[in-house]
């Protein structure tokens, strides 16, 4: 016997029974809320949750009565939920959802909450966040938790400056601020956030004002920004504690940390493990453009697909080739292919370009990197194109240079790669210099660590293929080079990684596209690679390519901004 399905039937049920409760026909029970009353039907709200089904089975008083009292709801509310229980179907908006979702978990209606949710997912704003993660709370919504947890996490410069941020309960602003995956451009950020936090209502939190202190990694911060803070803070405790922490930092109160090479341990200084600073997540990608003797410098914000430009002071020549580095958000501009004779700096907080006198000996290639703030300028040409045998230092504080001669028993180096490493806190403060050419102008694979603190230097795996005028940058444990020249100047397509834990290079996937001198930047999850050249002849590219370590896949993507034929890009 063949059975016979009409597939209409159980929705013109549903009609009828709605057209019911709207003509009020048949109903046997009341709804009573705050400005009006609903004639339902019991035998619909059984069936659609536990909880009615529960109320009519048993001699509850509703039951009785055919009465429930929701006066503390409001009418709109409760027809919205009517409607959801007869159709299935519900209008959102940003003005009932919680309140909806509120009724949902209360009366379990699970479908309507699951809805309620995914609508709360998908509207999340640095305006509202907090708010809806507290509510998440109050609710054990742990999809809606998680989720705007996450995007608090990832979104700090932003959240920080909501309305809902100085109201932060204390124990959710403590497991805010002190997440170790929190994406942040800097600690002062968070310092600068904490401080205002306290400040907001310091009659009642100065008391946990230490507490709260102690989350914060102050330790890492520049002696200047806590000294500032210590001087114009009104807190008698949050002014001893910071009094103890500058204390620690002029007394050198550190542990100690062996860092692995190729041959020996080098005994690293380190701030105690509660100062060690975060994982940075960049997501800007800055890059100076000089043309004509007008300047400007492009940057592009890849969280929200957005570009913008910041002009800068004219320089005498174009300076498309210059070495530069980042501390505290303030980018630094050194030499270049026409010898720049003045250091600049960009405020990226105020968006003000600025010059910082003059520069006592220019170098155009090489590599910069920053550890602390000091600025370490290694390898390149000077002005009479012989090698640079010595690192010059730039203390962004003082804005004094000192010199490191470069230990003659190892290659000056001329286009080499520079990384500085500070994921883990083992090797916290070391600098890596991969690659380069020598004196014949020939591509070398050999690799040096240099303890800035100790001020020596030590062999660690040579590349697999020697390698200079490439892209360099870091991503967890890995450091990861890209394209450039070999030994015999064929341009290079492929990438190679080194990990440091375990201390060897090994290739992963390649570029699409053979280059040498391109820009490579680590941008939240994925590495960059940005212009570069792709023959002998100096002619750019304006291909750019993302690389994603997790699926070891290298994508062409559409070009982020307009680079010259030797790229420069910091990412911060």
């Amino acid at each position: 016997m063949k059975k016979y399905v009409s597939a209409k039937y159980q929705h013109k049920v549903l009609r009828n029974l709605y057209k019911n409760f709207e003509n009020g026909s048949f109903c046997d029970l009341t709804i009573v809320c705050k400005d009006a009353s609903f004639k339902v039907h019991k035998l619909v709200l059984a069936s659609s949750c536990d909880f009615f089904s529960s109320m009519f089975q048993f001699n509850f008083n509703e039951n009785k009565s055919n009465t429930i009292d929701l006066s503390h709801s409001k009418a709109s509310i409760i027809r919205a939920v009517i409607k959801f229980v007869y159709t299935g179907s519900v209008k959102l908006t940003e003005d009932n959802v919680q309140d909806l979702l509120i009724v949902a978990d209360q009366y379990g209606l699970s479908d309507l909450f699951k809805i309620c949710t995914k609508f709360l997912e998908k509207n999340i704003y640095a305006s509202n966040v907090i708010g809806m993660h507290m509510l998440a709370e109050q609710l054990n919504c742990i999809n809606l938790k998680n989720h705007s947890f996450k995007y608090m996490k990832n979104n700090f410069s932003d959240v920080v400056k909501s309305d809902e941020f100085l109201s932060m309960p204390l124990n959710l602003f403590i497991n805010y601020i002190s997440a170790p995956d929190l994406s942040i451009c800097t600690e002062i950020e968070v310092f600068e956030a904490g401080l205002a936090w306290i400040c907001h209502d310091l009659k009642e939190r100065e008391s946990s004002a230490e507490e709260v202190m102690k989350t914060m990694r102050i330790s890492v911060l520049p002696y200047p920004v806590v000294n500032d803070k210590l001087q114009f803070c009104s807190s008698i405790i949050v002014k001893n504690y910071l009094g103890k922490v500058i204390s620690e930092m002029l007394n050198g109160d550190y542990g100690k940390s062996i860092c692995r090479s190729n041959r020996l341990m080098i005994e690293c200084p380190i701030n105690r493990l509660s100062a060690s600073p975060r994982i940075y997540f960049m997501e800007l990608i800055y890059s100076p453009i000089r043309c004509n003797r007008s300047s400007s410098m492009m940057y592009y914000d890849v969280r929200r697909n957005e570009m913008k430009t910041i002009p800068l002071i004219k320089q005498q020549s174009d300076d498309t080739e210059q070495l530069i580095a980042a501390v505290d958000r303030r980018i630094y501009f050194f030499g270049g292919f026409g010898n720049l004779k003045t250091i600049e700096m960009l405020d990226t907080y105020e968006n003000q370009h600025k010059t910082l006198g003059p520069w006592p000996r220019r170098r155009s290639f090489g590599a910069a990197c920053s550890v602390g703030n000091e600025i370490y300028l290694i390898g390149g040409l000077h002005e009479t194109d012989n090698f640079h045998s010595d690192i010059d230092i730039f203390n962004t504080w003082t804005k004094k240079w000192r010199v490191l001669p470069f230990p003659r028993e190892y290659t000056s180096t001329q286009h080499l790669g520079v990384v500085y490493w500070k994921v883990f806190i083992e090797i916290k403060g070391l600098i890596y210099i991969i690659g380069g050419e020598n004196g014949e102008q020939e591509a070398v694979s050999q690799c040096l660590i240099f303890n800035p603190i100790t001020e020596k230097f030590d062999d660690m795996p040579n590349l697999l293929t020697p390698r200079s005028r490439f892209g360099i940058s870091c991503y967890k444990d890995h450091i990861y080079v890209a394209g450039g020249f070999d030994h015999d100047s064929n341009i290079l397509c492929t990438i190679e990684r080194y990990f440091i834990e375990r201390g060897h290079w090994e290739k992963v996937n390649s570029l699409n596209v053979s280059r040498y001198m391109p820009t490579m930047v680590t941008v939240l999850d994925k590495l960059y690679i940005l212009g570069g050249n792709t023959s002998l002849s100096y002619s750019s590219s304006a291909i750019f390519e993302v690389y994603d370590p997790q699926k070891n896949k290298c994508s062409k993507i559409e070009p982020l901004l307009p680079l010259l034929m030797h790229p420069c890009a910091i990412a911060i």
